[in-house]
């Protein structure tokens, strides 16, 4: 990376941890004292950060991110890849229990197919499961690691797809502390 940006006459100058940068970008100097985990939603990875005394305390990357929530979707609407990201971004939200019965989607066919209506409700229960579980397994991490009693703040969740409908309930039930979008 370095070696790329100097060759567009760039000057690095460090090279910065990216939960470290995330976490000066959306905490407050308050919650990186008293204790928050920061919870980044890409796309290939979901990353968690333990901050506490102004320090990253504990790391740990789960190899789930918003690509799975991506392929799930395509597989369970039979969609292509770009088709199943492009509603995943519209109409996704991991609470099916707050789509209306009468809520639809459209969905492209594949090979030719004629596109499809669907009720928008399928793709909560398509994503809230899957959201638990990656909310879970970070949850379970941070039991592991010790790092509960680390976190009087709560959790600031940032990435992709934190910005999936719902999301911060799920956290908060999973987590069972405050959670916020940074």
């Amino acid at each position: 990376i370095v070696k790329c940006a100097n060759r567009f006459g760039l000057d690095v100058c460090d090279i910065v941890l990216e939960s470290l940068a995330s976490g000066e970008a959306v905490l407050t100097q308050e919650e990186r004292e008293l204790g928050t985990a920061l919870l980044d939603l890409g796309g290939g990875t979901t990353d968690l950060a333990v901050f506490s005394a102004n320090n990253i305390k504990h790391t740990f990357v789960l190899s789930l991110g918003g690509n799975n929530l991506t392929n799930d979707i395509a597989v369970g609407l039979r969609a292509p890849l770009g088709e199943a990201e492009r509603i995943k971004v519209k109409y996704g939200t991991c609470l099916s229990a707050n789509i209306s019965n009468e809520e639809t989607l459209e969905v492209p066919g594949m090979g030719g197919r004629e596109a499809r209506k669907l009720p928008r409700q399928i793709l909560g229960e398509i994503l809230e499961p899957r959201m638990e579980e990656i909310l879970g397994l970070v949850n379970r991490e941070i039991r592991r690691s010790g790092m509960e009693n680390a976190i009087t703040s709560g959790v600031v969740m940032t990435g992709g797809s934190a910005l999936l409908d719902g999301i911060t309930d799920i956290a908060e039930s999973i987590f069972n502390l405050p959670t916020r979008l940074g």
